[in-house]
């Protein structure tokens, strides 16, 4: 089955549902049930021949080629200015904050010359937001990608939080550990918070407040603050004037 991954299927992604056409061709001696494929592929992925995760959203996703899709971040992360346009705005933008447009990431794709990048758009985010390389944002029904490891904003909480509103104390999430937390353990965390219902990234003077190592989230009438600092995740929440807390 292996051989068959490596050999005879040309594709850079495949579905678990072509897989199984394929598993039931074989001869009768090779079939797999689909709990051995399962095992199959997570063995795969952990030795670092594919990538395949047992998790709700990509389960029926199997990337075959590994470094073509290290590739396609690498193109959309490096995505440099047109020396025939100079002061692309959109683009500096992009390396500054990490946030891209969903008409961006097309013509980033299909620039690539990649046709497989584009046509598999949805798989390759999918992905990405798994492992916290980017986060999918919506916003007055209007797509966007965040990026945090290309963020480089400094949270300022004059600037972002009214003056009237009333904080909370903070609660610490406290780890073990020498030197300083994982950044990309952050990265995962804004993406999960991002994606509880009701909760949406704050946005003050048509800017996102969302940086490099701090996020704010807007719930109700609240203002609900994520950061993380040395050892510690930390939360605080900001009260409106006159809030029943």
């Amino acid at each position: 089955f292996e051989h068959l991954l490596k050999k005879e299927i040309k594709e850079k992604i495949v579905s678990r549902k072509v897989l199984s056409r394929y598993n039931e061709n074989l001869e009768e001696d090779f079939k797999l049930s689909e709990n051995e494929i399962t095992k199959l592929l997570e063995y795969l992925n952990r030795v670092g021949s594919i990538l395949y995760h047992d998790d709700d959203n990509i389960r029926n996703i199997v990337i075959l080629d590994v470094q073509w899709f290290v590739d396609t971040f690498k193109s959309i992360i490096t995505y440099s200015v047109d020396i025939k346009n100079p002061s692309d705005t959109d683009r500096e933008h992009f390396h500054e904050t990490g946030e891209l447009e969903d008409h961006q990431l097309n013509e980033i794709l299909k620039i690539k010359n990649d046709k497989p990048c584009f046509s598999h758009k949805k798989e390759l985010i999918s992905y990405m937001d798994h492992f916290g390389m980017l986060v999918v944002c919506n916003s007055n029904n209007s797509i966007w990608y965040y990026f945090p490891s290309l963020n480089r904003k400094t949270f300022n909480k004059e600037q972002d939080i009214p003056m009237s509103f009333k904080p909370s104390s903070i609660l610490c999430f406290q780890f073990d550990g020498k030197g300083q937390l994982p950044i990309f353990l952050f990265y995962a965390l804004v993406s999960k918070c991002n994606k509880i219902e009701g909760w949406d990234i704050l946005v003050e003077d048509k800017k996102k407040c969302i940086y490099e190592k701090t996020a704010c989230f807007s719930y109700r009438d609240l203002i609900v603050i994520v950061c993380i600092c040395k050892f510690q995740i930390q939360v605080q929440v900001f009260f409106p004037p006159d809030y029943d807390n």
